[in-house]
């Protein structure tokens, strides 16, 4: 255990390319979505790497996320490559994070771009899905969800055929 410790990567900022996955509009991109995750309280680190010294892609993230000390309100993204060259996704989160149900939908979505297309899209995308999630979540509920339009509709159209 304490050898496969030792085999994680180092935090070198919020992204941490070790796969070399982004191509500078990835990149660039994903800072924008970074930045505006911050604005919300939010902090994203990016990792891609070519091992996983645990062969389990949610413990690496775990492992990852307590070795370097993410704080409470970080989402660790994590790109990891197995030994068949299939990439894996797995996200860890700190205890003060909640996030919208479709980040598991989120997740899944870029794992399979992640080996259909390239990661860095998968990445892109998977930020930019997250907040387009968050503000969802954030809107209000428009008041013509609760509004009675089937009673409404019906009885008008009981009177326009009685006439």
């Amino acid at each position: 255990m304490a050898l496969a410790q030792a085999l994680l990567p180092l935090q070198v900022g919020p992204i941490n390319d070790y796969g070399q996955t982004l191509e500078a509009e990835d990149r660039g991109k994903l800072l924008g979505y970074i930045a505006a995750l911050e604005a919300q309280n939010i902090q994203l680190v990016y990792l891609a790497s070519w091992r996983d010294p645990f062969s389990d892609p949610k413990r690496y993230a775990a492992e990852v996320f307590r070795a370097w000390a993410l704080s409470e309100r970080t989402l660790l993204l994590v790109f990891v490559r197995d030994e068949n060259r299939r990439w894996h996704v797995a996200i860890q989160t700190g205890s003060a994070l909640a996030l919208p149900e479709k980040v598991e939908e989120l997740r899944k979505k870029a794992e399979t771009e992640a080996n259909r297309m390239r990661p860095g899209y998968a990445a892109v995308h998977f930020v930019s899905g997250l907040l387009a999630a968050l503000s969802e979540a954030q809107r209000p509920q428009a008041a013509t969800k609760n509004f009675p339009w089937k009673p409404i509709l019906l009885g008008g159209l009981g009177l326009f055929l009685l006439f």
